[in-house]
C-alpha cells in the first residue's frame, strides 16, 4: 500500500527516531499554506497510515468530501492527537476512535470500530485559523 505525497519524509525521520515537533497536516484539500509539516492524499485512495502513530495530526478537509473512511484508517493506527479542520467552513474537531455499541459484550480484539467527533468551540476556530498554538507545560 502506498504512503501520502510528503510522508516519505516523515517515514526517514522515524526510521532514526525522530519525529516532528509540530502538528502534521495531512491535507485532502491540496497543498496546504502551512509552516508545519504537512503530507497530500486524496479521500478516494488508500493509504499507509502506520507512521502517524503517537504524532498530533490535523487533517485537512472539505464538505464536498466523504473523508470519514480516510479519518478512521488513520485513528485505527493510533495517532496521539487528530483533529479534523474544514477548511472552507473554518470549523475544527476532535475526532475519537471508539467501539461499535454492539460490540462491547465482544473481546475487545474483535471490536469493530467508529469514528466520533467533539466540535471545537468558537474560540478554539478562531484560534487555529488564525495559527495560535497552545504548548503544554512540562
Amino acid at each position: 500500500m502506498k504512503v501520502a505525497d510528503g510522508a516519505q519524509k516523515i517515514i526517514a525521520a522515524r526510521a532514526n527516531g525522530m519525529k516532528p515537533a509540530d502538528m502534521v497536516i495531512v491535507s485532502l484539500v491540496g497543498v496546504p499554506a502551512t509552516e508545519n509539516p504537512y503530507v497530500t492524499a486524496r479521500v478516494d485512495e488508500q493509504y499507509d497510515w502506520r507512521w502517524v502513530r503517537n504524532l498530533d495530526i490535523g487533517v485537512y478537509v472539505q464538505d464536498d468530501d466523504d473523508w470519514s473512511e480516510t479519518v478512521k484508517a488513520m485513528m485505527m493506527h493510533k495517532p496521539l492527537y487528530l483533529c479534523v479542520w474544514n477548511v472552507p467552513g473554518k470549523w475544527g474537531a476532535r475526532v475519537w476512535l471508539e467501539p461499535q455499541r454492539d460490540e462491547i459484550h465482544k473481546p475487545q480484539s474483535m471490536w469493530k470500530w467508529e469514528i466520533d467527533f467533539t466540535l471545537w468551540l468558537d474560540f478554539q476556530n478562531e484560534d487555529f485559523a488564525a495559527g495560535k498554538r497552545y504548548l503544554e507545560k512540562k
